[in-house]
Parts: C-alpha cells; sequence; structure tokens
C-alpha cells in the first residue's frame, strides 16, 4: 500500500502557495513532487546495504527554485513542462 502526503514547500512570486507531493511505497521507495512545473524535488531509495539515499538534485525550497528559470533548466532538471503541441502519438 501506498502512502501519499502534502506539505507546504513556498510560495510563488504572486503569493499563490506551492505543495510538495509524496509517494512512498511500502519499500521505503518515495517521490516527491512539487506542484509548481511538476518538478522532482527528492527520489528516496534504499541501498542493498539498507541506507536509504536520494538520487535527484531537487531544490530545497521555492526560493532557489525561482532564482532564475528559463527554459534550458527546465528541460534539465526534471519538470513537466506539458505535451508536445501535435500531442502524443
Amino acid at each position: 500500500m501506498s502512502i501519499i502526503t502534502k506539505k507546504k514547500f513556498g510560495c510563488l512570486k504572486d503569493g499563490r502557495e506551492a505543495f510538495l507531493y509524496t509517494i512512498q511505497n511500502r519499500r521505503g521507495t518515495a517521490l516527491t513532487v512539487c506542484d509548481y512545473g511538476g518538478h522532482m524535488q527528492a527520489l528516496k531509495t534504499q541501498k542493498q546495504n539498507g541506507m536509504i539515499v536520494d538520487v535527484v538534485l531537487g531544490y530545497d525550497d521555492m526560493r532557489s527554485m525561482n532564482v532564475k528559470i528559463n527554459i534550458w533548466e527546465l528541460l534539465l532538471d526534471g519538470a513537466v513542462i506539458g505535451l508536445p503541441r501535435e500531442g502524443c502519438g
């Protein structure tokens, strides 16, 4: 069974709040995604020795994320930016 949690991540420049959603499975693997652009903030998984590690370089807070975002950064840091104009398929 999976567990889903939600927590406040920060505020956008226009005052709206951004949230982090974490989905965790029974083995301890957890994916954390921000609802602002669909950025992956963390992906934690268990190594063979039992140690939990984060394998994604996510932003620590909204302020860091808002410093400078352009299209190339969105393409490189795991953001979901939308479907191609012609759709899928």
